[in-house]
């Protein structure tokens, strides 16, 4: 977007903007949620610790590496992605969970990893509906002093439609995903709060108004069409799929 030099052939881009601030927020975030997981395990298991509610050790997990990936010039997105990633890992792994209880504990080896997963998931689904909510808040304020441009009109279903759809299939090719999930995928997609995410970080650094403008009318677009278009249909289609995923094989087309 031309808002800083790139360095000669590009050096400062690919060594700094990519590879560092890419590879490092990975591998930051990781660290940071293997750590976090190792901890909640040991202080509940040998400690017999209650460390309160689990929501706000989710919500202190979030902004610890995002935190930390800041200080450190790397992208916070990327940490936070990998920290959930790592701690999903721990609480999943036989091994760490019982190299962490001690002889005679009450809990058993198999209940801690569930019950850090439960919650985890329960909390993610919490925090995802409030995400939802204020998305709609966000877009349904900008949509008032957002003028809308004609281009919207071909970039939308070209997005929805087109770009989208090509690319859950090259990203899924050689996976075991079934055709009726990949067609589900290529349709819903992900969720308008990371475009909205992306947005909010262009325009954060130094986009210039003109472009963040356009940037703004074409996101907001997107993501109304999204929740209409996709808020309509995932009932009917995800009936429809529960039906054929327990129908008999040859009843499945």
């Amino acid at each position: 977007m031309s808002l800083h030099d790139l360095g000669e052939g590009g050096w400062r881009w690919w060594a700094i903007d990519l590879l560092w601030a890419g590879a490092g927020g990975l591998a930051l975030g990781y660290a940071l949620g293997a750590v976090v997981g190792r901890a909640i395990l040991y202080l509940r298991v040998r400690r017999r610790e209650a460390l309160g509610p689990d929501e706000f050790m989710v919500l202190g997990l979030i902004a610890l590496p995002y935190g930390v990936a800041l200080l450190c010039h790397t992208y916070g997105f990327l940490a936070v992605f990998a920290a959930g990633l790592a701690l999903r890992r721990v609480a999943s792994s036989p091994t760490c969970v019982q190299g962490e209880v001690s002889p005679g504990s009450p809990v058993e080896a198999a209940q801690v990893p569930g019950y850090l997963m439960e919650s985890v998931e329960r909390f993610n689904a919490q925090l995802e509906r409030l995400a939802e909510v204020a998305v709609v808040l966000v877009v349904g304020a900008l949509l008032a002093v957002v003028d809308f441009r004609a281009e919207v009109l071909w970039f939308v279903p070209l997005l929805l439609f087109v770009i989208r759809p090509l690319a859950v299939a090259g990203g899924l090719q050689g996976s075991l995903v079934q055709r009726s999930q990949r067609r589900l995928i290529a349709w819903f997609g992900i969720r308008g709060i990371g475009s909205v995410y992306y947005l909010m970080y262009a325009i954060t650094h130094g986009l210039q108004l003109v472009v963040a403008e356009r940037l703004l009318s074409l996101t907001l677009a997107v993501v109304v069409a999204s929740m209409v278009l996709h808020g309509v249909s995932v009932t009917p289609l995800m009936r429809r799929y529960e039906r054929r995923k327990h129908a008999p094989p040859a009843e499945r087309r």
